[in-house]
């Protein structure tokens, strides 16, 4: 098995799986769930927001995966500088999109604990990329991640999304290859 396949799947399972699914299960053993009418506002707030948190985090890992040439680990990250897809709208997609799974379920299932869980992923998220990561990519991708950085946010979506202007434009790559012909 490939370098990259194996470190997607061991970040995989020391990140997502157990902010996402272990501890939430840990928290419902010891605290409980209350399922909530259905006519409870946050069950139908709630229901939307698990399918897209795994739209969005999905994507961007397949994007890391196959375009960014490298994985969601930190110790493997992409070598390619991903600004197109869910990076075109906001920085961290994989992280907002457990953010959003992690509320829809404490709305879901009415706990406070996993709402509480949530903040604590959520502040830990933002330590992280702030010390961590974000001087990383500014050490690796330079003037490019600073212009990135300056137009798309770290939590909240933009729309439109950016497009880079380091990137083709959509239908310059034909118009240059009939010109070559």
């Amino acid at each position: 098995m490939p370098n990259r396949a194996r470190n997607l799947i061991l970040a995989t399972l020391l990140f997502p799986i157990p902010i996402v699914i272990v501890i939430p299960l840990v928290l419902i053993s010891k605290y409980g769930i209350e399922i909530p009418e259905t006519l409870f506002w946050g069950y139908w707030m709630a229901k939307p927001m698990i399918p897209l948190g795994f739209g969005i985090a999905g994507f961007a890992v397949t994007l890391f995966f196959i375009e960014g040439e490298g994985s969601p680990a930190p110790w493997c990250p992409p070598t390619k500088f991903m600004v197109t897809g869910p990076y075109a709208y906001i920085r961290n997609p994989m992280a907002t999109g457990m953010v959003l799974i992690l509320a829809a379920i404490a709305l879901l299932i009415v706990s406070i604990p996993i709402a509480i869980w949530t903040v604590i992923v959520f502040v830990s998220y933002t330590a992280y990329y702030i010390f961590v990561e974000e001087p990383g990519l500014q050490a690796r991708f330079g003037d490019q991640y600073s212009e990135y950085k300056a137009n798309v946010n770290r939590w909240l979506p933009r729309f439109p999304g950016w497009t880079a202007p380091w990137l083709p434009v959509e239908g310059e790559e034909e118009a240059d290859k009939a010109e070559g012909e």
